[in-house]
């Protein structure tokens, strides 16, 4: 192996460990910053969309004798389809 090629296996060593270190403190941090915060769930928990976070309840549809579609109740169902 010739002077380039140790060169280069001491920056790809230098690389891995900057960013070992760097990932090691951003870790660190983010515990940090949720024991200030009083909260014992992870980051990932919060942050998603207010979608994901509801419950939804399961309703029962009726099909429509008319146009064999299924809707919530037939009392609000405005019938267009085939007779």
């Amino acid at each position: 192996m010739g002077l380039i090629g140790k060169l280069l296996l001491l920056a790809v060593i230098i690389g891995v460990v900057f960013f070992a270190f760097k990932t090691i403190s951003r870790v660190k941090a983010n515990q940090q910053n949720s024991v200030r915060d009083g909260s014992s769930r992870p980051r990932e928990t919060k942050s998603r969309p207010g979608w994901a976070r509801r419950i939804f309840k399961a309703e029962d549809l009726v099909e429509c004798p008319r146009c064999r579609t299924f809707v919530r109740s037939l009392e609000n169902h405005s019938c267009k389809g085939k007779a």
